[in-house]
């Protein structure tokens, strides 16, 4: 850029020296008369013309050279934005989750007008009714594989035999792009739901295992899970 600019002010250079040069000498001659008493002869004038040329084109050149520096940093910001938008975009969506997860956990609270005060705080994630769409589905997944895990654990426990039903491979094989993840459950949540699978499914628990993950505590999960699912169908209706 900045030498896209210089090779852009050379021909007013140019043309500056022959004006400042023709000026001095037009000067010189015009005063000539009044000069030969302090013999100042016209190379004086030619010089002068020179200094004058390269003074005006050096005071530019540095003009450009100070605001080229100046704008590399604004476009170095610039070039930054997508990135620093996309960080807002995941920010808001983060947020909006949020509150999608604290009104399924309270299901009466969910009025029409705390949906409409929900989505106009957020109508920014929703430019058109099919990113509304997107939204549900994504969201109601995530409340669905959940519900599939704690449906296994029931099983598990009746049957005493770890069971993966293939909607939670199928949960586990899902991609989480949305959510800005490759897949929808990460590796680390699967370990863990494996793990308490299979401490459900022993034959023989302790009394502390058996009071922590009782048949009566994994119904209520389970029944509660099913409530936030229909509490997301609720807020997206």
């Amino acid at each position: 850029m900045l030498l896209q600019k210089l090779g852009q002010l050379w021909p007013y250079i140019i043309v500056h020296f022959v004006f400042a040069i023709a000026l001095c000498m037009g000067a010189y001659a015009a005063l000539a008369k009044w000069l030969k008493p302090f013999n100042i002869q016209w190379h004086a004038a030619l010089i002068l013309g020179v200094v004058l040329s390269i003074y005006h084109s050096g005071s530019t050149l540095i003009n450009v050279m100070d605001f080229a520096a100046m704008s590399q940093p604004a476009a170095q910001a610039s070039a930054q934005d997508p990135k620093a938008q996309q960080k807002a975009g995941l920010d808001l969506q983060g947020e909006f989750l949020r509150a999608i997860d604290q009104l399924t956990a309270q299901p009466a609270t969910i009025k029409p007008e705390v949906k409409a005060q929900l989505f106009s705080h957020f109508a920014a994630l929703f430019q058109s009714p099919k990113d509304k769409q997107v939204y549900f589905e994504n969201i109601a997944r995530v409340y669905d594989c959940q519900k599939y895990f704690l449906m296994d654990a029931q099983v598990s426990q009746q049957t005493r035999t770890a069971i993966k039903s293939q909607n939670r491979i199928d949960c586990e094989k899902s991609d989480g792009s949305f959510f800005n993840r490759e897949k929808l459950l990460a590796p680390e949540v699967i370990a863990g739901n494996d793990k308490l699978i299979e401490m459900v499914s022993k034959k023989k628990m302790t009394a502390e295992e058996a009071k922590e993950y009782s048949p009566e505590l994994i119904q209520k999960t389970l029944q509660a899970q099913t409530e936030r699912l229909a509490a997301v169908k609720k807020i997206f209706e």
